[in-house]
């Protein structure tokens, strides 16, 4: 095998792709960012229910956050491609 290429066949462990430094990052970025709407949809159901929305209602506006990540997240991933330095970008995602 030539050097600098792998190959398919050898198996590699979540522990040892995890002690590369970026992986990590981009791990606990990845696990902030998706346990953040975890929080906030329990708390903010019975918050809009008090502003006297329906409980359809309240379901429509929770689908049509989840339509919208899901639609736009292709597209937002090729422009974070395009990044060179990608902690900024990852930064300002969390905020």
């Amino acid at each position: 095998m030539q050097p600098g290429t792998s190959d398919s066949s050898e198996s590699v462990s979540y522990t040892s792709l995890l002690k590369i430094p970026g992986i990590l990052l981009m791990a606990l970025v990845l696990m902030m960012a998706l346990a953040t709407p975890l929080m906030i949809d329990p708390i903010l159901a019975p918050h809009l229910h008090s502003y006297g929305l329906s409980v359809s209602v309240i379901g429509v506006a929770f689908l049509l956050r989840a339509l919208f990540i899901a639609i736009l997240s292709p597209f937002i991933g090729k422009i974070y491609a395009k990044f060179t330095y990608k902690l900024p970008v990852m930064v300002f995602g969390l905020v």
